[in-house]
């Protein structure tokens, strides 16, 4: 009985890698997406960092965003990536943050 109680523990442990290889594998191509929108036509240096960033954040490390750090990094992906200024790239950070973000993070 304890054979088949560890075969099952197994399978299990087996079954859920799969699930979890295949929501990485998912999270990896909506990351490559979101480069390719949105990093590409970027210009100005930060602007790239902030994006790449935003796109790491909203598909690879998102457990614990809530759905205001969501906007404020789906934010920087609508307005920063035609940024070819660091003037406006720091504007438009700094709107993202007043409008998403509270004082404290």
């Amino acid at each position: 009985m304890k054979v088949l109680v560890v075969i099952g523990c197994l399978a299990y442990g087996l079954y859920q890698s799969d699930i979890w290889a295949a929501s990485f594998s998912e999270q990896r191509e909506q990351y490559n997406d979101c480069v390719l929108q949105y990093v590409s036509p970027a210009e100005e240096p930060a602007a790239i960092t902030w994006l790449l960033n935003a796109c790491r954040e909203l598909y690879l490390d998102n457990i614990l965003l809530t759905d205001k750090d969501k906007d404020y990094y789906q934010c920087l992906l609508d307005f920063m990536s035609k940024s070819s200024r660091l003037e406006a790239t720091l504007s438009i950070k700094q709107a993202c943050q007043d409008r998403y973000r509270s004082f404290l993070r």
